[in-house]
């Protein structure tokens, strides 16, 4: 069964919760407690676990929606 007709039939999943971005630091090793540790690179990718976990859905051939909370 091809992606496509698999999604035809499948129900929607529904993935809410906050969504972020995350900056992620690239670093040869991870720092010692109390140290310090030169980033060679650095990127922002959107994230969060509603967001992340509707990517791994989709991934999977599942169709996701996002939904998010309000912070209030």
């Amino acid at each position: 069964m091809s992606s496509a007709s698999a999604q035809a039939g499948a129900s929607t999943i529904l993935c809410a919760g906050i969504i972020v971005l995350d900056e992620v630091f690239q670093v040869d090793r991870f720092p010692q407690p109390d140290a310090k540790t030169q980033a060679h690179g650095f990127f922002i990718v959107n994230g969060g676990c509603a967001a992340n976990a509707a990517v791994a859905v989709a991934r999977l051939g599942g169709r996701a929606a996002l939904g998010r909370t309000s912070r209030r």
